[in-house]
């Protein structure tokens, strides 16, 4: 509720901000959590692709067929299905959430053992498939929908909140719609560690976002239509609202001197609100761009924001790195399934091996005033950005001395390396080839994750009885590293 009186000061803003970049414990943890978004699609009796509906009149829509699987828990905000969030939870401890354009996101639980991450992930989202399947539905992995439009998506998740962004974003301009309805990726969350290494760990998060483009750019299409960039999403995010995304350092005005908390801070007060109250004290949406620190001097209609209304704020920021009391990794492209792991273990390597970011900072750190042009040209051009760069990021990320990562999550990241980065292609190019720079069939894209397969060859993580225990958090007496059946070099 707002106030009439203002009740926040920036000194409780500062302190409240300075918790979002530092560890409730004074161990270093290395946790690691990943979301991964998909399309569910399904063809429909025309032969047209569709987005398939989260929760329908049928109860044939994606929720619907999920709630009634008994190998979810669920778990609803409201009883009324079409005003609030559906929400499940696995039995392995992750959530399964819908997005405004009907994607699926699985935000898995937080663990130590990066391998079991992704096991948890696999194990999931193959169960999902499964569900799925019995109506025809599949999921496209990829970082856009290739096939749709904005207003043939439609607006899928009808909450309060998502109709107002809808309505702010669609007032702005055509991006902030695409991001909402078409887009997805893969969020790769990590601890921050003691305040200075959470320092370190910011900074080296923001300077890989760049080359992370250029690596991972997988969105030439989107509409059926080729869009003349490596990375689409990359660009649409950057575009959709300036005051809410990109590099919080580069909105201050002083970026050297200041902190990462001061930069945050300032970040977040000068974003625009998406919603602000009405006489009532009702809050709605709002066309007048009001920022945050102009709610918080002036008010609006004689009232006030409150903690509330602040925290409600900071999850509206889309930066490339947002700030949760953990790092939350926001600029990866969602990847083909033999794939769509390889930036979760490249990021974690180069984050949490010290040496390796005390390498990046070293490496990047003079481009830390040009973030934004390098992230429209890797966007743009993809590897011919800045080819040099990546290589040296990526054998950095290869290497590390100081935290382990598994040889054979290593070595398939490697073959990545050898058959993309190293030709200077990133996925987007071979996309292009599928079908002569025109989008490409269902058809061709299967054909194109079955070649992927045998030439990157990611582990293969079998679901044995073993494995689906320790997914579900069953208390299994078969030691960790025998659930992960992967290949020998």
């Amino acid at each position: 509720m707002t106030n009439h009186v203002s009740t926040l000061s920036l000194e409780f803003l500062t302190e409240s901000m300075t918790r979002k970049f530092s560890m409730p414990e004074s161990v270093d943890r290395k946790t690691i959590g990943l979301e991964l978004e998909l399309i569910p699609f399904k063809t429909a009796d025309n032969g047209s692709l569709q987005t398939a509906d989260i929760i329908n009149e049928n109860l044939r829509g994606s929720f619907d067929l999920l709630y009634a699987n008994s190998l979810c828990r669920c778990s609803m905000f409201s009883q009324d299905q079409k005003l609030d969030v559906p929400r499940l939870n696995s039995e392995s401890g992750g959530i399964i959430t819908f997005e405004p354009g009907g994607q699926i996101e699985y935000s898995s639980s937080v663990e130590a053992d990066l391998g079991n991450v992704i096991n948890e992930l696999i194990l999931n989202v193959s169960e999902l498939e499964n569900v799925l399947a019995k109506e025809e539905i599949r999921f496209f992995f990829g970082g856009m929908n290739p096939w749709q439009t904005v207003e043939e998506v439609g607006l899928k998740m009808r909450k309060p909140r998502y109709r107002a962004m809808d309505r702010y974003f669609q007032n702005i301009g055509p991006y902030g719609q695409q991001m909402m309805r078409l887009s997805t990726s893969l969020q790769v969350n990590l601890d921050f560690g003691d305040p200075e290494t959470a320092v370190k760990r910011w900074l080296a998060a923001n300077l890989l976002s760049p080359v992370f483009c250029a690596i991972f750019g997988n969105t030439p299409f989107a509409g059926s239509v080729n869009t003349g960039w490596k990375s689409y999403r990359s660009f649409i995010w950057e575009q959709l609202d300036k005051s809410r995304t990109g590099f919080p350092h580069l909105r201050h005005n002083n970026s050297l001197a200041a902190s990462p908390v001061e930069h945050y801070l300032e970040f977040a007060l000068n974003a625009a609100v998406f919603t602000l109250p009405d006489e009532s004290g009702c809050l709605g949406y709002c066309e007048n761009g009001v920022s945050f620190k102009q709610w918080l001097k002036n008010g609006y209609n004689g009232l006030y924001p409150t903690i509330e209304d602040w925290e409600s704020h900071l999850t509206t920021l889309f930066p490339e790195v947002r700030s949760k009391g953990f790092l939350e990794i926001r600029f990866i492209d969602g990847q083909s399934k033999p794939c769509w792991a390889l930036p979760a273990i490249l990021t974690t390597s180069l984050i949490y091996d010290e040496k390796a970011t005390d390498d990046v900072i070293s490496l990047l750190s003079p481009h830390m005033n040009e973030l934004d042009k390098m992230l429209a040209a890797a966007a743009s051009k993809g590897l011919e950005a800045f080819p040099e760069l990546c290589c040296q990021i990526f054998e950095i990320a290869l290497n590390p001395t100081q935290y382990e990562v598994h040889s054979n999550l290593l070595a398939y990241c490697e073959r990545f390396y050898r058959n993309f980065t190293r030709q200077s292609q990133n996925p987007a190019d071979t996309l292009l080839e599928l079908n002569d720079g025109k989008v490409f069939s269902t058809d061709q894209y299967d054909a194109y994750e079955d070649h992927l397969f045998d030439i990157i060859q990611p582990p293969d993580f079998l679901a044995t009885k073993e494995a689906k225990d320790l997914a579900k958090g069953c208390d299994c007496s078969v030691p960790v590293e025998q659930t992960l059946l992967m290949e020998a070099e």
